[in-house]
């Protein structure tokens, strides 16, 4: 399982950091939580994230 920031998974979706965190917020993204600090869990099959935004996170991988 690959844990993405705020700001990764929104440049993998090419969507805003908003936008991620709205979709986390309303159970779109699935989140997990360290402490203070949110990860987003793109790759995981329960995410309603669904078209483009998400063909794109697996043709565009991030690797930190």
């Amino acid at each position: 399982m690959r844990l993405y920031t705020a700001q990764e998974a929104a440049e993998a979706l090419r969507v805003s950091k908003w936008t991620v965190w709205k979709y986390g917020r309303e159970g779109k993204l699935r989140t997990v939580k360290f402490g203070r600090t949110v990860r987003y869990d793109l790759e995981g099959g329960s995410n309603e994230v669904q078209g483009d935004a998400q063909d794109q996170l697996f043709d565009n991988s991030i690797s930190v």
